[in-house]
């Protein structure tokens, strides 16, 4: 079961490779970033059940290890398949990769 962390720590290719290759194995379009590309993420149902079925949330987003600047970090949307830099101070989901 997934849980609530801040931090996450962990490089980030390590997860980059897991959000693409999930976006591959349920059909996604990885790093949407245009308003048609998170339509067509949205409206795929095969994606949306898919990335559900492997564990994720379609409630919350996903911390990266990936600092945007000493306030501010990337994270990932699975429902609209994108990624995105937001205040540390919020409290998402974190993934953990060995």
């Amino acid at each position: 079961m997934l849980k609530r962390f801040v931090v996450l720590v962990v490089a980030n290719y390590q997860l980059e490779r897991i959000f693409i290759k999930l976006y591959q194995d349920c059909g996604g379009i990885p790093d949407a970033n245009s308003e048609e590309e998170w339509t067509k993420n949205l409206n795929n149902s095969h994606y949306q059940n898919c990335y559900k079925q492997k564990g994720f949330s379609n409630k919350d987003y996903y911390w990266t290890s990936e600092k945007n600047d000493s306030a501010s970090s990337w994270y990932v949307d699975f429902v609209l398949g994108r990624e995105f830099w937001l205040s540390k101070s919020v409290k998402f989901y974190a993934l953990c990769v060995r």
